[in-house]
């Protein structure tokens, strides 16, 4: 084999690979809803896009009456999110003061203060439908400390007990599926690729353990009551898009 069909073949591998990986951990997502209120949502989230924020800004008033009272407050969505900075979803999705009942934590972990947060707003029967939001992000600071010191020492363990422990803690097991059983990267070279793809997992272990850890959660979403549904922000884009 000459020199120059050599360096074609490893370039079509690279391209292969980098497709395969691509395809099955990518950031991206080809998640589709004909839920109308998640819709809305995503129309909300291109408006951020846009720079359109006419909502946000022209409706989030303090003398807003209608907001003074106890019972002021009827959100549509519940969303568990990061409290990472740059991710406010009432921003993200332009929405004013009283339209969305946002609980943030890093890494949008799930413990019983998050899930009291989340059972509360469900009884308050503000709607018949309630949209309840998974929301996590590229580049997540939590994730990235959880797979830093994985990297180190595989077998590494975080005390549920201490404070930051109990969120790294939390978050561990998906970096570990991510660097474990995801292909072609098993054992993730790079630090980047494995964040990122156990940043998708991390979003689907918590969707999944609103349901293993609440029965009001549960009971909601088999009823009908509460639609829920995973998502993931792109720092780079500003865009919000649907998980699988």
């Amino acid at each position: 084999m000459t020199y120059g069909k050599k360096v074609a073949l490893a370039a079509a591998l690279v391209l292969a690979v980098g497709s395969l990986w691509l395809g099955g951990c990518s950031s991206k997502s080809n998640a589709t809803t004909t839920d109308p209120d998640v819709t809305a949502l995503l129309a909300s989230n291109e408006e951020f896009v846009a720079g359109n924020l006419t909502n946000l800004t022209s409706n989030s008033k303090v003398s807003n009456a209608a907001l003074l009272d106890q019972n002021g407050q009827k959100p549509k969505t519940i969303i568990l999110s990061c409290s990472d900075s740059r991710v406010p979803p009432e921003i993200l999705l332009n929405k004013a003061l009283g339209e969305i009942f946002v609980i943030r934590v890093a890494g949008n972990v799930v413990d019983k203060n998050q899930l009291g947060s989340i059972e509360y707003a469900i009884s308050k029967n503000w709607n018949a439908k309630t949209v309840l939001m998974v929301l996590g992000h590229t580049k997540c600071g939590a994730v990235h400390s959880t797979a830093d010191e994985y990297k180190k020492d595989s077998a590494v363990v975080f005390d549920p007990n201490e404070n930051i422990g109990s969120i790294l803690a939390q978050i561990k097991p998906a970096v570990h599926t991510a660097a474990t059983t995801l292909t072609p990267f098993k054992n993730y070279t790079s630090l980047d690729h494995l964040v990122e793809a156990a940043v998708d997992i991390n979003i689907t272990n918590m969707a999944d353990a609103l349901k293993s850890k609440s029965t009001i959660i549960t009971n909601a979403i088999t009823s009908g009551k509460v639609v829920l549904v995973k998502a993931k922000y792109e720092l780079g884009t500003g865009k919000i898009e649907l998980m699988p």
